[in-house]
């Protein structure tokens, strides 16, 4: 993630579109994220592990198994020790549809008596091509961007504020106090031509 301007500056980012915002909770940080399609078939990896009562130890497994992105989390099902279950659209089974975002079984755990814990997905793979994602978050951690992009080609010019005591015209400050004497005196000229 890449950080970018100081506070009260303006942060004029370039988009790999060729479009251009602006951003004043600044600094900003820039960074990219893959995600698969709504419903794509991914396969998820991971690492269990579970207490053996006879070996008295704990063990760990990896595993994997086919879903429907977009996937959020795993956990071992709280009313059943022996069921993993993913976030996401559902089991990757032919024929079956892509559901509203759930809890779905995707296997059976087995091999000990009490599963201790389950990693969090440790790879995702799919035969779709992944979605590139441009997240621009602002200096408050709110999310000020977040589509979808052909390329990670952006840019990012810093715009210094205005310092006190200055208006902002755009591209230049002009000091506040002899620019109003300016307008007062304009405004008498043009009211004494009258």
């Amino acid at each position: 993630m890449a950080s970018y301007c100081n506070i009260g500056d303006i942060a004029r980012v370039t988009l790999p579109d060729g479009g251009i915002r602006d951003f004043t909770d600044t600094s900003i940080s820039i960074s990219f994220e893959e995600s698969y399609p709504d419903c794509a078939v991914v396969t998820i990896y991971f690492t269990y592990s579970y207490y053996h009562s006879y070996r008295r130890e704990i063990i760990s497994r990896s595993g994997y198994s086919s879903v429907r992105a977009p996937v959020s989390g795993l956990r071992i099902n709280p009313n059943r020790n022996d069921w993993l279950e993913a976030y996401c659209r559902g089991r990757a089974t032919p024929g079956f549809p892509c559901y509203p975002p759930n809890w779905f079984k995707i296997g059976d755990l087995s091999g000990g008596d009490y599963y201790v814990s389950v990693s969090d997905i440790e790879n995702i793979s799919s035969t779709d091509e992944p979605e590139r994602r441009l997240i621009i978050t602002g200096y408050s951690g709110t999310t000020l961007y977040n589509e979808i992009v052909e390329s990670d080609d952006y840019s990012v010019e810093c715009i210094k504020s205005c310092p006190e005591g200055t208006i902002d015209c755009g591209d230049c400050c002009l000091p506040c106090e002899p620019t109003v004497n300016s307008v007062v005196d304009l405004r008498m000229l043009v009211a004494s031509l009258r």
